[in-house]
């Protein structure tokens, strides 16, 4: 990714608590800047979920909605 030039993921995925968590702490170590989007993302537990979004707003990058998003592409 770094090789095209991209700084910037926009990461969606499921199991939010476990293999997005993965994905945007690896991210987050090569420098990338993330955008998680909220409403591209699930878990399996809604408490570890919510808690994993908190933690990615505190830490890692911006958690934004599809209409947050389609504001910064325009």
């Amino acid at each position: 990714l770094k090789m095209l030039n991209l700084s910037c993921l926009l990461i969606a995925g499921c199991n939010t608590e476990f293999c997005v968590e993965s994905t945007v702490r690896d991210a987050y170590a090569r420098d990338f800047d993330l955008i998680i989007f909220r409403d591209g993302v699930a878990g399996i537990n809604p408490h570890f979920h919510k808690n994993s979004l908190d933690i990615f707003k505190a830490y890692f990058g911006e958690v934004l909605g599809l209409n947050e998003i389609q504001e910064m592409v325009r």
